[in-house]
């Protein structure tokens, strides 16, 4: 992981500037920023990882992410002049750390599987034979069919609060994810979403709050209709539903923009100002089977 930095910016970033006296892209330090912060906006890390994860200014972002707040449009990549300082997680281990982490957990800040999964996957690919990457705007068209026949598109609040829906979960008395699970026949799906990601509700929760009043734990009917309009966002990232699929794919979007950013060709005429656009090369499609129900 101590290499990602480098190996990223000499393998994916070869055409981008870098920092003078070292292999590292001037761009990668306000990339990985953005990266976390995302992380953070997908609940997968706390407010206080943000910013031992991120560079030197990661942690003057502001803690009630929005997506807009990521938007590339509105605050485009800036390259950095200086070494910057960099985050803990990039930081070269002894053999005696090594044996620390493995046998004794991850810090707190990473104690999110799916992040772990993440982070390990990238450095992993890093290490690998990679082509030489395509430079923007010479980037081929692609375009992603996702097939649509009875799949739930996005929760309801009905969905996930009723024991006698089909998404109702059968179990009985235990303790998952930190959280004790009732003892009864069935428990509603939102129950069973905080107790299996119940670190990921907690940072949800945190992030909310720091967006203005939210209520906390599971009086679910504490919450009002626009609160739970966020909850049922945040249970269909977290179900195989069409919303989750299409929000996946749609993130090659901003991973384009941010290629054109750090590395697009200026001198090419696709480069001017109103002429390049990610939307050229990627098309998200819906494929509906069943469009007369819709």
């Amino acid at each position: 992981i101590a290499k990602i930095p480098e190996r990223l910016s000499r393998v994916v970033f070869s055409y981008a500037p870098t920092i003078r006296g070292s292999e590292l892209s001037a761009f990668f330090p306000d990339l990985w920023d953005r990266v976390v912060a995302h992380m953070r906006y997908e609940d997968k890390i706390e407010s206080d990882a943000l910013g031992e994860l991120s560079f030197s200014d990661g942690g003057r972002r502001p803690m009630g992410l929005t997506w807009d707040s990521l938007a590339l449009a509105s605050h485009p990549l800036e390259a950095k002049a200086a070494a910057p300082t960099y985050p803990d997680l990039f930081g070269e281990l002894t053999a005696a750390e090594v044996c620390f982490r493995t046998w004794g957990g991850w810090k707190r800040s990473l104690g999110n599987a799916d992040l772990q999964w993440r982070l390990c996957a990238l450095a992993r690919g890093l290490g690998l034979p990679v082509p030489r990457p395509y430079r923007a705007p010479y980037i081929p068209g692609i375009t992603v069919m996702i097939p649509h026949y009875g799949e739930t598109i996005i929760m309801s609040r009905q969905e996930l609060t009723e024991s006698s829906s089909q998404h109702a979960v059968r179990r009985g008395s235990g303790r998952a994810g930190g959280c004790r699970v009732p003892a009864r026949e069935t428990v509603p799906l939102i129950d069973w979403l905080k107790a299996r990601y119940y670190d990921e509700f907690r940072a949800f929760t945190n992030r909310m709050q720091a967006q203005g009043s939210w209520p906390a734990g599971n009086q679910w009917d504490e919450y009002d209709d626009d609160q739970w309009e966020k909850i049922r966002v945040w249970a269909s990232m977290r179900m195989q539903t069409l919303w989750r699929t299409v929000a996946g794919m749609c993130l090659y979007h901003p991973a384009l923009q941010s290629h054109f950013d750090i590395q697009g060709d200026p001198g090419s005429c696709l480069s001017q100002p109103g002429v390049w656009s990610p939307s050229d090369s990627f098309t998200c499609l819906v494929s509906m089977q069943i469009y007369k129900n819709f």
